[in-house]
């Protein structure tokens, strides 16, 4: 693959054929010493679209722990059409320098940022992510406290049982109060 091959795929990531976008997509990753660079152009232009978010997908994918402070910017951006995008980047990504980000994500004073890392935390499953989530359960914001029970969930509520239990005692919300009892009524991991 040729620097040109990396340009016809990287328009090809902006196809309206899935399959087209797939195929490019996965050129791409074969080949990060000549796509990485290019990839994180795209992704530090910003531009709004498809291809953009496909290039912070495949930054997730690639792993590199370089990356990770432009995807960590992007998150803090919560206006960005592409914060949320990279959250879940660096949900996916495998370096400790995402979970890192995401924690700080977390307690971020704008509630979609914090969401967004909340919902990011529980896509890493990482028991790491743990207090942090517990923590964002009494978030002045519904929307957060709400993702961060999904969260807890997907990890495993059992292990945070007492702080959603005392969660369901203080809880207002109707949608957080009903997200509490789905989580707590999960068996725990392992038991069906």
């Amino acid at each position: 693959m040729a620097a040109e091959d990396v340009e016809r795929w990287i328009r090809g990531l902006a196809d309206e054929h899935p399959d087209a976008v797939a195929d490019a997509a996965a050129r791409l990753l074969e080949r990060p010493e000549l796509s990485r660079s290019r990839l994180v152009e795209l992704v530090r232009a910003g531009a709004p679209g498809q291809q953009t978010q496909w290039a912070v997908r495949l930054l997730a994918r690639l792993g590199d722990p370089a990356d990770v402070p432009l995807l960590e910017r992007l998150v803090e951006d919560g206006s960005s059409s592409l914060a949320w995008e990279a959250a879940q980047a660096l949900g996916e990504h495998p370096s400790v320098e995402a979970q890192e980000a995401l924690l700080r994500a977390a307690k971020h004073a704008d509630p979609e940022v914090a969401g967004a890392a909340a919902v990011a935390l529980g896509t890493r499953g990482d028991e790491a992510g743990r207090p942090t989530l517990e923590r964002l359960l009494e978030h002045p914001s519904e929307a957060v406290r709400f993702r961060a029970v999904q969260a807890l969930g997907r990890i495993g509520a059992e292990a945070s049982r007492p702080k959603l239990d005392a969660a369901r005692e203080r809880e207002s919300s109707p949608d957080v109060r009903r997200a509490l009892d789905d989580a707590l009524a999960r068996p725990p991991t392992g038991e069906a």
